[in-house]
């Protein structure tokens, strides 16, 4: 049987950090052009460095800069923008070298900007299946069980054919691990939220690597039999 070898997109597959620097120069570039906010993209940029994360449209407008009534417009301009954005370096040769198994990704999000950055990645051309689950609204993001559950029932496989590697400890172990899924936290250099915890040991995934290239390894681990 084909193994599922599925992955988290933020911060996994590619950099959430370059999505959240090419909104914020978009919207800059909208303030500046329609409201006359001169230097609007560097300010953005320059408040979410400082570690400002959700409230950066916030802190610009209470400096005076434009009217707070307008943050519910940028809001919508920066998750509707097509971001630019890449893969890290390790992803397409992971993904060519795992052509044997069945790829899949789950990722949470407001649906809009997920496939935003599904289209700018190009990403439907590297696996089989995608699952946004804001499709199902705020109930079916992780650790809510339904993403895993979709990809297994697509597939259908049996727990243990199933993979998932994620960034996440806080979240993205808990519904792969409570359906018998092999998980893998893959911890990332200069990532968009460092320092996450899981909040058990339940929460925890089995393994962790630095980068894809460790993957192959795990599937030596005795009582882990390789994919393919």
């Amino acid at each position: 049987m084909k193994r599922v070898i599925t992955f988290d997109l933020d911060d996994t597959l590619y950099p959430e950090r370059e999505y959240a620097e090419s909104g914020l120069r978009c919207v800059g570039t909208y303030l500046e052009s329609a409201h006359g906010v001169v230097g609007a993209a560097d300010e953005l940029l320059a408040i979410q460095r400082s570690g400002v994360r959700g409230q950066v449209f916030n802190r610009l407008a209470r400096t005076g800069a434009f009217d707070e009534a307008l943050i519910p417009e940028l809001v919508n301009i920066y998750r509707g923008h097509f971001p630019d954005i890449a893969f890290y370096r390790d992803v397409i040769p992971t993904l060519a070298q795992l052509r044997e198994c069945h790829l899949a990704v789950i990722t949470d999000g407001p649906l809009i900007c997920q496939q935003q950055k599904i289209a700018a990645l190009g990403l439907a051309r590297y696996v089989e299946l995608i699952v946004c689950t804001d499709e199902a609204g705020r109930p079916g993001w992780k650790p809510s069980p339904y993403g895993y559950r979709k990809v297994a029932e697509y597939f259908g496989v049996a727990p243990e054919s199933c993979w998932y590697i994620g960034d996440n400890p806080i979240k993205d172990f808990v519904g792969a691990r409570s359906l018998g899924w092999v998980t893998v936290h893959i911890e990332r250099e200069d990532v968009f939220h460092p320092g996450r915890r899981a909040a058990s040991v339940e929460a925890e995934a089995h393994f962790r690597i630095g980068g894809l290239a460790e993957l192959f390894s795990l599937f030596e681990v005795p009582g882990r039999q390789a994919p393919g």
